[in-house]
């Protein structure tokens, strides 16, 4: 149940609450290894975001997967060639796998996003799993599906301890083949979402130019293959694959190198895909594909880049013919922009990778070297009201596409399912029987006011309000016995509000709704 689930993610101190799950709070940004440029690291909380310089030139272009730990310490950084610790040095046994595809990469890093991501692993806060692809295998001319890159062959997994090394982080194992099968090119499909029950993950590939999907679930007895499935288009050339599910687990997203977008619902407890969707980007210059797409944090909204224009798509009436298709609208423009990027004076492009951060801002990094990102302001938000502003912030040193893929790590058990059993065989270190809840009014328009009646002996009390999908609203500490919360501002919807102190935790559904 979730009051169950966020017994692992409550981090109680005397002061106020730190930000938990914060897996993605940095991101180590570079610009492919050219002398002189150092690397930058983006420091995101609920409401900020910082970019700092570092004494470190670690060479990234565009595969790019970092991890830090839940309260937000960077931990691992990998380029696809080698994995890095927190210091920016290589870890001893951290060489992925190379051969004569990846050996003119080793200077600058692997230049296909989207091929490596850091999970956490599940009942172990020590052990982290890097999954990752690489380029392996050249197709000959004429052959059913050419593309002219090497095509990944495996997808591999390293697992990592960070208490080895003095708190540095070792490799426990390296390279270890999950699969083996000609996966599609420029990030192999790779996207990993949480299971239903909140603590496992599911890490999904794509065999090239067929449509068939590879499922594994990452549990704590290790890594299972959970068998394939067809679904979609088959027999489709394109030229990458770059993957993501939307922050609520519901939806499989994948753009194909031309204007072609596909969708699939995913069900987080069975790992099934359904209700195929194909849509087109939007882009009257017909100068580029749509290379990254990127879910809101409400996962209501999809944007597709495409040089440069963004276009945004509107997934409520998903299953409505041709409805998400005519919601489609242009929300930026950059060839007017005169903004420039130093130091080669590009224009900013928005073709490379777009991420959310964990300010639920987006952010889209430019193909060339450039010391600046462009942001989604308010991507939750229809149409314009999204505010693209182009090339707005700026970072401390150049980057060429490098910003770090991840998944939503703070997503929560799908409350009610059948598939929410972390209940079962887990020991409770925290006990619900003396402290009780009552929230009203319920349905809410603008405040709520929370009733807690506790005998226990510890007073300060953390209380936090999230989304269904795991997304913290709002954290802060109280030590009263009865709390009004201005709910003015929040989107009509469900949320969580939960209560806990050092020995008790507890959870309660309200509903929010503006007239």
């Amino acid at each position: 149940m979730k009051r169950i689930s966020l017994i692992n993610i409550f981090i109680l101190f005397n002061s106020i609450i730190c930000l938990s799950q914060a897996y993605d709070a940095n991101w180590l940004i570079g610009n492919g290894g050219g002398t002189g440029y150092n690397n930058c690291i983006v420091h995101f909380d609920s409401t900020s975001s910082t970019s700092i310089a570092v004494n470190a030139n670690i060479p990234l272009v565009q595969t790019n997967a970092c991890i830090s730990d839940s309260i937000g310490n960077l931990l691992f950084i990998t380029n696809g060639i080698n994995l890095y610790d927190s210091t920016f040095n290589q870890i001893a046994g951290g060489q992925l796998v190379q051969n004569q595809y990846t050996a003119q990469y080793i200077q600058t890093g692997l230049n296909q996003p989207q091929q490596a991501i850091f999970i956490p692993y599940p009942g172990d806060t020590n052990k982290f799993v890097l999954f990752y692809t690489t380029k392996e295998y050249l197709m000959p001319t004429g052959a059913g599906g050419w593309v002219p890159f090497p095509l990944p062959t495996h997808l591999y997994y390293t697992v990592l301890d960070k208490s080895l090394n003095g708190g540095l982080g070792g490799v426990l194992s390296a390279n270890n083949i999950a699969i083996s099968d000609t996966l599609s090119q420029s990030g192999s499909g790779l996207a990993v979402v949480k299971h239903a029950n909140g603590r496992d993950y599911w890490i999904i590939v794509k065999k090239h130019y067929k449509n068939i999907y590879h499922k594994f679930l990452l549990t704590p007895s290790g890594l299972n293959y959970e068998g394939n499935q067809a679904i979609g288009p088959n027999n489709q050339f394109f030229l990458g694959a770059p993957s993501i599910f939307s922050p609520d687990g519901t939806i499989y997203g994948q753009s194909r190198g031309n204007y072609d977008i596909f969708l699939f619902h995913f069900d987080r407890c069975t790992g099934n895909f359904t209700d195929y969707l194909h849509l087109l980007a939007l882009d009257p210059s017909g100068l580029y594909g749509c290379e990254q797409i990127v879910f809101s944090a409400n996962s209501r909204y999809l944007y597709a880049s495409t040089g440069y224009f963004i276009s945004q798509f509107d997934l409520l009436n998903y299953n409505t013919s041709g409805a998400v298709q005519n919601s489609a609208m242009i929300v930026a423009y950059s060839d007017s922009d005169t903004t420039a990027c130093a130091p080669l004076n590009f224009p900013v492009y928005y073709s490379s990778a777009a991420r959310l951060a964990l300010n639920n801002k987006i952010y889209i990094s430019s193909t060339h070297s450039c010391d600046r990102l462009s942001t989604i302001e308010f991507p939750d938000s229809a149409g314009w009201t999204s505010n693209v502003v182009t090339g707005n912030f700026p970072i401390a040193s150049p980057n060429a596409g490098s910003v770090p893929y991840f998944t939503n790590y703070k997503l929560g058990p799908l409350v009610g399912s059948g598939c929410d059993t972390l209940t079962v065989g887990i020991q409770e270190p925290i006990k619900q029987v003396s402290l009780s809840l009552n929230l009203y009014p319920n349905p809410a328009t603008t405040e709520v006011k929370v009733e807690i009646n506790s005998g226990n002996i510890y007073k300060k009390r953390v209380i936090k309000i999230e989304t269904p999908d795991g997304r913290l609203i709002l954290a802060k500490t109280s030590e009263n016995g009865s709390i009004l919360i201005d709910v003015s501002n929040f989107s009509n919807g469900l949320y969580f509000l939960t209560v806990s102190d050092k020995t008790t935790i507890k959870s309660i559904k309200f509903i929010v709704v503006h007239e």
